[in-house]
């Protein structure tokens, strides 16, 4: 892979090239013979199931002047929500979901004059997802919903 830029949107483009490196990894793990449907997609259905409108492949500009993608947003009247779907959760794909939503999020509430929210989506079935994961999430006050607990009043509540 490789990627040409000029000086002015070095930061950009070097941005991009590591988040494409990062969806690269994750498609690896996707590759194996055993998954049957990608993640996101599964996170779009469980969406369109609740009648929840979001918009899909959200990208916001945060304070740094990088741009980030999101899976979805969910725009209500008061509140916004950008979503992050894990298949897997790891050390190097959790702090950039952290680094962008803490980006974003001052960016997001002056435009907006709303309360922006995240949340990050995991895939735990058939794996267990490290604890110090999701205190890591807290600690940012971002929320999570394991996917197993998806249809929990809670985990609901947080997407409708």
């Amino acid at each position: 892979m490789s990627v040409e830029s000029n000086l002015e949107n070095f930061s950009q483009a070097k941005h991009n090239f590591l988040s494409a490196i990062i969806e690269i990894n994750d498609l690896y793990v996707l590759s194996k013979h055993n998954i049957v449907s990608i993640f996101k997609e599964d996170v779009r259905n469980y969406l369109d199931s609740k009648d929840i409108i979001y918009t899909p492949d959200f990208i916001s500009k945060g304070a740094t002047g990088l741009e980030f993608n999101f899976d979805f947003q969910i725009a209500k009247k008061n509140s916004e929500i950008v979503i992050k779907s894990f298949n897997t959760i790891n050390k190097s794909n959790l702090p950039t979901f952290l680094f962008s939503w803490d980006d974003i999020k001052p960016v997001r509430e002056k435009i907006t004059k709303k309360d922006v929210k995240a949340i990050a989506i995991i895939n735990d079935i058939e794996k267990e997802i490290k604890t110090e994961f999701l205190d890591a999430l807290k600690s940012r006050n971002a929320n999570y919903i394991l996917w197993s607990e998806r249809d929990s009043n809670e985990n609901l509540q947080l997407v409708a």
